[in-house]
């Protein structure tokens, strides 16, 4: 027997290492239109190659599978995506020699257009939101307020 934690019930208890737990693939949300909301945003990551990048968690309220993480890194070949997003929450985008200041506090809360797609990484099926666009509501349209104790789903 081996002590584990189970998140759960929020004490250790013994396990079987030997017991086997069986497993399914999550299903992906379909490739289709969606309407999701930032519901976390990180706008001080760095990418793999130490590229400043702001991240986005986006999660469509109607459809629990769509959900994603975006990324939008600051290099020269990825700066019409960067706008692209920052436009469609109604942030200002970047402009080549002029600082910029992003605060979490931009996007989250806010919601957007999005096409979703299926995609392979490392070997594995994977959902992504991609071509971001201003919502219906137009760009920057807000569900709720940064810094809110309950998201409204």
């Amino acid at each position: 027997m081996t002590d584990v934690l189970d998140p759960g019930a929020g004490t250790e208890q013994q396990v079987d290492p030997q017991k086997a737990v069986s497993f399914v693939a999550a299903e992906l949300a379909p490739q289709a239109g969606y309407n999701p909301i930032c519901i976390a945003c990180n706008p001080n990551a760095k990418s793999r190659a130490g590229n400043a990048m702001i991240v986005l968690d986006l999660a469509d309220p109607e459809t629990p599978k769509a959900n994603a993480k975006v990324y939008l890194v600051n290099t020269p070949s990825r700066l019409f995506n960067f706008n692209q997003v920052c436009g469609a929450f109604g942030v200002a985008p970047l402009e080549v020699g002029v600082p910029v200041d992003y605060k979490a506090a931009d996007f989250v809360g806010k919601k957007v257009r999005a096409k979703a797609i299926h995609e392979t990484f490392n070997d594995a099926l994977q959902f992504k939101f991609d071509e971001i666009t201003a919502p219906p509501e137009g760009a920057g349209f807000r569900v709720f307020e940064a810094g809110a104790e309950d998201i409204p789903f």
